[in-house]
Parts: C-alpha cells; sequence; structure tokens
C-alpha cells in the first residue's frame, strides 16, 4: 500500500465528506491512543530495500513528446478531393432501419467519424471509402450477436449514410512557435520545452522510486512487526467509512454498483467461479480506462499529464485503475449533486465480500497508522504548528478552498495531522533504508558468460563461451529494444484512447 499517495487519498475523501473534529483523546485518531500497547516495531534501522534510481531515458521523453502533439492534433478539412478514404474524419449525418422502421438510438447528424477506427459496427467504415463527399450510402448490415442490446443483437439492419465532409487529422510539429502557443512559463523554445518535459517526467519517476521503495519498508515492517492486539474499533470503523466514502463516490462516477466495482479494482480478489463477481466488469473496465485516458488529454500540458497518461495506459491493472478512480473521486471536491447523491446511494449498497474486504484494508491501514505512529513516538518526530501551517496554505487551494477558513471549517484537523506525519515518518525511513538497484537479470548472464570465456582452459570452452557471451549480450540488447519499444505502444494506446474518449458521445448503438 503505497504510504503518500494512500494517505493523500484519504485526506482527500475526509475534506470531500467534511468529517467533524474530534476530542483529544478519541480512539479513532492517533492522537488518542498509545502505538506502543498495539504493536512492537521491528528494526528499521536499515532495511534493504531494492529499487531502480529514478531516471528518464531519451526515448522515454521522446515518446511523451509525441503523445503530447498528438493529443493536441487538429482536424483540417480535406479539399483536394472528394472520395473518402481509410485514415479520413468524415462527418456523417445517419439513419439506421430494422425492417424499415428506425431503432432507437441508431439516427444522429454531424458525426465526426475516423474511418478505421472501429468505432462502428462491422461493415460500417469500410462500406464509407471510395463514397464522395454529398452522396447518401445505403449499408446493409448485421450487428453482432454478442451485442448489447438484445433487440437489435444479430439483428440485419440498413443505414442510410449521408457523407456531409471529410477531414484529416493534423499533428502539429514541434517548433518554437508552438511551444510559445502552450503558454508554459519560462518556456519559450524547443530546447527549453525538452528540458520541461524531461523535468515533469523526472518528478513522476521520482514520486514512483519514492512510492515504491516505502511500499518495500512498509510490507517489511507490517510482516516483522508484532500486533499485541487489534486496532481500536473506532479507527478501524474510521478508515472503513473513508473507504466506503471514496470507493463509493468512484463506483458511482462510473455508473457502476460498489461491488462490480470492487471486483474490477482488485478490492475483491477475483473469484472465477463466481460469474456474479464479473458481471459488467469488462464494461466498467472500458469506461474506466476512457474516463482515466480523457484526464490525460485534459491534462496534457502540465505536470499532471505524466501521471494522468502512465494511469491511462495502466488502466487494466488493478492498483492503478483503484488509484485512478479512487482519486478521480475523492478529487471531485466537497459538493455532491442530487443525482450524485442518488447514484451514491445505489452503489452504497455492498454484498458481505466487498464488505469484509474493505474492513481488511481498513484494518491494514490502521495498523500501518499504529506502526508509524510508535516511530515517531520513538524518533521524537512531531508536526509542528509552523509546517501545519504551512502545509495548509499550501494545499488549501488545490484541494478547492478559496481561503484558509474555509479549509480550517471543511478540514478534520487531526486527520490532516496524521497524514503530515505520515509523510515524515516515511520519509524518515527512506532515508535510513539501505537501498540497492535490483540487478540486470541480462547484464548478469552476460557477465558470467565472459567470466567463463575468460578462465576456460580449451580453445573449445573458451569459444563456446565467448558465444554465450555474445548471445547474452544480444538478449540485453533486445530487452532493451523491447522496453523502449513498449513504451512507444504505450504512447500509441494513449493516442488511440483519445481518439475514442473524444468520440465516445457519437457513437450510440451504431457503435
Amino acid at each position: 500500500m503505497k504510504i503518500k499517495r494512500i494517505a493523500g487519498l484519504f485526506l482527500a475523501g475526509a475534506i470531500a465528506v467534511s468529517l467533524a473534529g474530534c476530542g483529544a483523546k478519541d480512539p479513532a485518531y492517533l492522537s488518542g491512543v498509545n502505538p506502543e500497547e498495539y504493536v512492537e516495531v521491528a528494526d528499521y534501522s536499515s532495511i534493504d530495500v531494492k529499487a531502480a534510481e529514478p531516471s528518464v531515458a531519451d526515448d522515454y521523453l521522446e515518446s511523451y513528446i509525441q503523445y503530447i502533439l498528438a493529443s493536441n492534433q487538429t482536424t483540417k478539412e480535406i479539399t483536394d478531393r472528394t472520395d473518402v478514404q481509410n485514415g479520413d474524419v468524415a462527418n456523417i449525418d445517419y439513419v439506421g432501419t430494422k425492417d424499415g422502421v428506425a431503432f432507437d438510438g441508431g439516427t444522429a447528424k454531424g458525426t465526426d467519424l475516423t474511418i478505421g477506427s472501429g468505432r462502428f459496427i462491422d461493415g460500417f467504415e469500410e462500406g464509407l471509402i471510395g463514397h464522395k463527399v454529398g452522396e447518401t450510402v445505403k449499408l446493409n448490415l448485421t450487428f453482432p450477436k454478442d451485442y448489447g442490446n438484445a433487440d437489435l443483437a444479430g439483428a440485419d439492419v440498413v443505414f442510410e449514410v449521408t457523407i456531409n465532409k471529410i477531414s484529416q487529422q493534423v499533428t502539429p510539429e514541434l517548433t518554437d512557435e508552438w511551444v510559445a502557443s502552450q503558454k508554459v512559463a519560462g518556456v519559450s523554445t524547443v530546447d527549453e520545452y525538452r528540458q520541461y518535459c524531461r523535468q515533469q517526467l523526472m518528478q513522476d519517476a521520482q514520486k514512483t522510486y519514492d512510492d515504491e521503495v516505502q511500499n518495500q519498508i512498509m510490507d517489511y515492517l507490517k510482516e516483522h512487526s508484532k500486533f499485541l492486539q487489534d486496532p481500536p474499533e473506532e479507527m478501524i470503523s474510521r478508515y472503513f467509512d473513508l473507504y466506503e466514502q471514496t470507493i463509493t463516490s468512484a463506483a458511482s462516477q462510473y455508473g457502476m454498483d460498489i461491488d462490480s466495482y470492487a471486483s474490477l479494482s482488485g478490492i475483491v480478489p477475483y473469484d472465477a467461479s463466481d460469474e456474479s463477481s464479473t458481471e459488467g466488469v469488462t464494461e466498467a473496465a472500458t469506461e474506466a480506462a476512457t474516463a482515466a485516458a480523457t484526464e490525460a488529454n485534459a491534462a496534457a500540458d502540465t505536470a499532471a499529464a505524466t501521471e494522468a497518461a502512465t494511469e491511462a495506459n495502466a488502466a487494466a491493472d488493478t492498483e492503478a485503475a483503484t488509484e485512478a478512480a479512487t482519486e478521480a473521486a475523492a478529487a471531485g471536491g466537497s459538493e455532491v449533486s442530487e443525482t450524485g447523491s442518488t447514484a451514491a446511494s445505489e452503489a452504497s449498497k455492498m454484498n458481505d465480500k466487498t464488505r469484509d474486504a474493505i474492513r481488511e484494508m481498513a484494518k491494514n491501514q490502521a495498523q500501518q497508522l499504529l506502526i508509524l505512529g510508535a516511530i515517531a513516538n520513538k524518533e521524537d518526530i512531531k508536526v509542528t504548528e509552523r509546517e501545519y501551517e504551512t502545509a495548509v496554505s499550501t494545499q488549501a487551494p488545490s484541494l478547492g478552498y478559496s481561503s484558509l477558513d474555509d479549509f480550517e471549517k471543511g478540514q478534520d484537523e487531526e486527520m490532516f495531522k496524521e497524514y503530515l506525519l505520515e509523510q515524515e515518518v516515511a520519509d524518515f525511513l527512506e532515508s535510513k533504508a539501505n537501498i540497492t538497484a535490483p540487478a540486470d537479470e541480462a547484464s548478469t548472464e552476460s557477465n558470467a558468460a565472459e567470466a567463463e570465456a575468460g578462465t576456460a582452459a580449451d580453445t573449445e570452452a573458451a569459444t563456446e563461451a565467448n558465444a554465450a557471451a555474445t548471445e547474452a549480450n544480444a538478449a540485453a540488447t533486445e530487452a532493451n529494444a523491447a522496453a523502449t519499444e513498449a513504451n512507444a505502444a504505450a504512447t500509441a494506446a494513449d493516442t488511440a484512447s483519445t481518439e475514442a474518449s473524444t468520440a465516445a458521445e457519437t457513437e450510440s448503438t451504431a457503435k
């Protein structure tokens, strides 16, 4: 569990629901208990951690810049030809009929459709290729048998499509003029923009590194510390409520019930024998990935773009999907619309598996807090009033508060101070950890093979060892190339997600 990130999500969740303050001896909070009564903390003087130093490869930087450029594409009308070609953006009107009657959702005007995108059912996009602007085309098509609408699944339909115009997407070139148009403070040239992007990516790499180090430290402490008794029930309940509220909010954003969301995000372990646990999850995963991609698109020229784009790429990954959705929900502010409240109420109906899983998460989080609290006591780590005031003044605007007074009225002071204390203890533990880079498996094999070649007693053995070394080196080179290719593929996936998310409103049932 990521110390800083999870603590931050709890903080945002607490602000969003405006929790009331607590008394000095409330056992729901660290200030109301003696952590040493609950846990004997393992030795943390030099915890071994394996983590690669943060870095930004040139290839990754270039892939990221290409992603930014792709997300700033413009559409330009094609005037030197009139026929539709693969890759064109065709603006169309269409009417879909079944047995001569227009069906619901099958009619639209002024829809932009990228030919070859696969947005519409098989045969729709292909059927427009070669036809001209101003032409009306009749397409005899069949909906897939597994189509979501039972009335249309496997049905023969007819689409009459009028082609209004054709355009093409134009990716801007990386020039000083384009850089200046982005209005990034202190950045006006291509070289400055590359440096700016590298700094943003490096900040993200550093954050990922810190998270990984602190994850391993907490895993070690949880495994080797001795818990004398369960955390106070009030503390577990407090975390349970925060988890439930943030997860419910995330589920309602995607139009899901909380149980489906819990299965999607990995909160409830996947059970292949339980069909109900997967119901609606695939569709929900698509929506979650699209939402994450949309967030990445909207943030394309800011530091947030790095994190949002990365999370969009990793939306299929359990932990990333959980955090992206929870963070989006928690950052939504303290106001909840009437519609949102209704959806949240529906989402809050959870089954026993989900409830038990959330309670276990809450218990784990309470145990983590007690460990960190015990270390803080032993090392005399405290959050001073000056540190508290500085943090408040810094974070209030980013959390949606227009003034410090508003922040202090809506904020749970005890919880905010816990959050700050957790950060300080986490940084302290990281500073004491024995951090080493993980061994490069391919390089290790290469070195071993070279050593074998050097010590071989006869020519045949040496020749074989040299060949093995060459093969290992080639494997290492291939592995590096594969990593670079994977980054480029991730960028391509972002671009595809961009197109999909911006077109979502017009797909309707012709999808």
